[in-house]
């Protein structure tokens, strides 16, 4: 008897210190976050009032417009550009700004993103294969389709060390590239100067619907203090048009702010 109930004694230390451990990593984390500090957010609501004038007062920098990730309304076949303010305390360094992924896709697209030497295609029929490119190159991203959607694979590459720093490297000059689904009928298309936020093909036409940041106030580098926009790259002629333009930005500014 006296085994048994050394037995059961330790049986209940070891379900013990069992259930102390499934506490500690399932009920501790809902305390603290119930109790922790919540961090202030980036971004404030819109301001108005006393708040707006003196932001009016401290500087027009106080009242950028930014355009955030754009989602896609399967639906009604939209896309909706969500808009929110710029407004800050102290206005960021170019060496604090947020980095932002150099494309993002249309959901319809399965995306890779890496820094590729080459791509290799393989028929598993006819068991031929060949090199997307036949020179050296960086390819940054690759975009394919689904089948029910698309022809076009879309690529972002690197062909030139445009910076002089000795590599290909996200610093260079980027391209956009198409080819058909076998790899094929390649495609080079100047990129927009600016720097890429987001890219979304139209499965419909092919065309690239492009988020970018131009350099707004002309001091030769990209920071929060530009301004985005939104250019269309026609696919079947390489020319650019724009959505939405600085003129609009403006609009929007004004709304918001006045």
């Amino acid at each position: 008897m006296e085994k048994i109930n050394k037995f059961l004694k330790y049986l209940w230390l070891i379900n013990g210190f069992i259930f102390l451990i499934w506490a500690w990593f399932s009920i501790y984390p809902h305390f603290y976050n119930m109790f922790k500090t919540k961090k202030e957010l980036t971004r404030p609501g819109l301001i108005v009032g006393e708040k707006l004038e003196q932001a009016k007062k401290e500087s027009i920098e106080l009242q950028g417009i930014s355009l955030e990730k754009p989602f896609f309304e399967q639906v009604n076949d939209y896309l909706i550009i969500p808009v929110t303010q710029k407004f800050y305390k102290h206005p960021l360094k170019p060496q604090a700004m947020r980095t932002i992924p150099p494309t993002d896709w249309h959901p319809a697209y399965s995306t890779k993103r890496s820094m590729y030497n080459n791509l290799i295609f393989f028929n598993k029929y006819d068991k031929n294969l060949h090199l997307l490119f036949e020179k050296k190159v960086l390819i940054t991203s690759v975009a394919i389709p689904r089948e029910d959607i698309g022809n076009l694979i879309y690529y972002t590459v690197i062909e030139n060390d445009t910076n002089n720093d000795g590599m290909l490297y996200y610093g260079d000059v980027r391209h956009f590239y198409t080819s058909d689904l076998s790899g094929r009928n390649l495609k080079k298309f100047e990129m927009p100067d600016g720097l890429l936020r987001y890219v979304h093909p139209e499965h419909e036409t092919g065309d690239l619907i492009i988020f970018l940041t131009v350099d707004s106030n002309k001091d030769g580098e990209y920071t929060e203090h530009d301004q985005d926009i939104v250019l269309r790259l026609k696919i079947q002629n390489g020319k650019y048009e724009e959505i939405v333009d600085l003129e609009f930005i403006e609009k929007i500014r004004k709304i918001a702010f006045n």
